[in-house]
């Protein structure tokens, strides 16, 4: 199997598509989600999202193994040379964008900041109103 190693932080709308995607496209990719039942679930095919035919790349790729999908950091990070940070930024009080869900996710799993860093990292997902003006 050819491709690069990819991982994906996150397993919502956003980062279940980017993985299924990039599976599809010849990668191979760790989907790293930290919600047990979730990764349990995703990890036996069944997509929590309403996206026609995710579910049925989903399934195929996890067959065919380009894509895995893991609980912890440790477990997901080592080898990628991508990586997609694919986590939710909910709105603050006051209705600005809230950074501090993706903060959070930078020890994601614990002990990640003592791996070797990839050689690349990308952002992906939905933003707030006003997210690009900060």
């Amino acid at each position: 199997m050819g491709g690069r190693r990819l991982a994906v932080i996150g397993a919502g709308y956003v980062g279940l598509t980017v993985a299924a995607c990039f599976a599809h496209l010849g990668h191979r990719v760790r989907c790293i989600e930290c919600d047990g039942a979730k990764a349990l679930s995703l990890a036996r095919g069944r997509v929590p999202v309403a996206e026609p035919g995710l579910e049925a790349l989903w399934r195929r790729h996890l067959a065919d193994g380009s894509l895995s999908v893991c609980r912890r950091a440790e477990e997901g990070l080592p080898g990628a040379e991508v990586v997609f940070l694919c986590v939710g930024t909910p709105p603050a009080p006051g209705g600005e964008a809230s950074a501090l869900a993706a903060g959070g996710r930078q020890g994601h799993g614990g002990g990640a900041s003592r791996r070797p860093r990839p050689n690349a990292g990308a952002c992906a997902g939905r933003r707030p109103g006003g997210w690009s003006r900060r």
